[in-house]
């Protein structure tokens, strides 16, 4: 029994991107599908081209077109989708208003210490203190990237 294009495309639509949503044919990720007799053959185009879900995307398309009949063997070549395409799978042209407003922080500065208890908190605080002062706008985060200390 051969397979043919539609057969193929009807069963990557059971595949899903888990941070879109939506299934992998509709967002335009599938390309560059060739059926050639028992051989099915596609590049899927990924949001990134690191992205973190690439080989769980990859067994599921494998899965899916494995499973229809007649397919002996499955090809398929992984790329990344533009900026523009990006931008149309996830459906936001433009920023939110508040992340238009985070985007327009000028400044950052950051006090770092590679030990514990040395005054990196102070410092920051007091430093904070001095730009409000001085008319800044000042946000503060004071984050242990490394863990807690005792």
């Amino acid at each position: 029994m051969t397979v043919n294009d539609s057969q193929v495309l009807n069963a990557l639509r059971e595949v899903n991107d888990p941070e879109l949503g939506r299934n992998i044919v509709d967002l335009g990720m599938v390309r560059d599908l060739v059926v050639d007799d028992a051989r099915v053959a596609f590049t899927l185009v990924l949001t990134i081209p690191e992205c973190p879900l690439r080989d769980q995307l990859v067994q599921q398309a494998r899965t899916a077109v494995e499973a229809l009949p007649g397919v002996k063997e499955v090809v398929i070549k992984t790329g990344a989708m533009s900026e523009t395409e990006r931008t149309a799978a996830f459906g936001q042209s433009e920023p939110s208003p508040l992340a238009a407003r985070y985007n327009a922080i000028r400044y950052v500065v950051a006090v770092m210490g590679g030990k514990g208890g040395v005054g990196k908190s102070l410092v920051t605080g007091l430093l904070a203190a001095a730009l409000n002062r001085a008319g800044y706008q000042v946000g503060v985060l004071d984050a242990d990237v490394i863990g807690p200390s005792w």
